[in-house]
């Protein structure tokens, strides 16, 4: 299982700078019948960038989904987007790590697109990413008093 935190300094440059131009028309939170927290985010790109690093107008910019589940008070989490991207080379990779579930790719490993099967994120997650940063809480840790269980509830440590 990997945290936000950890996908997203795993993300290069390329999608770094490519998620500057990404722009979100619809944005959801709460909670899942789980338990877990989620959010969701319809999104588009207003630019391109090319292999040289130039950005160029979107004129026809297509609408993608991403969503965060966080599975626990550490922030572990499940990440899904519909882009391309996500789809063809960072959907098994994460979910070989325990932080995605196969839902827009086949289930094929990228050995094309991501032969090295590297984690991390397209530029809409990490969009998002940059989005809610601000607003995460502090991930709790088991080196503290408490320790929790991957559903949140608080776990009395023995002495």
């Amino acid at each position: 299982m990997l945290t936000l935190d950890q996908i997203a300094r795993r993300t290069n440059n390329f999608r770094r700078m490519g998620s500057k131009f990404v722009r979100f028309t619809d944005t959801k939170k709460g909670y899942l019948s789980n338990g877990n927290g989620y959010i969701a985010a319809a999104s588009y790109s207003t630019h391109r960038i090319d292999s040289a690093g130039r950005a160029y107008v979107n004129q026809q910019p297509s609408k993608y989904v991403t969503v965060f589940e966080f599975l626990d008070t550490q922030l572990h989490v499940n990440i899904s987007c519909s882009c391309e991207d996500n789809t063809y080379r960072w959907e098994w990779a994460l979910w070989n790590r325990g932080a995605a579930e196969i839902e827009y790719s086949n289930g094929d490993a990228p050995d094309i697109r991501n032969p090295t099967y590297k984690a991390a994120c397209c530029k809409h997650a990490y969009a998002l990413y940059q989005k809610i940063k601000p607003k995460l809480p502090q991930p709790k840790t088991e080196g503290g008093q408490q320790t929790f269980n991957n559903k949140g509830v608080m776990i009395q440590k023995k002495k």
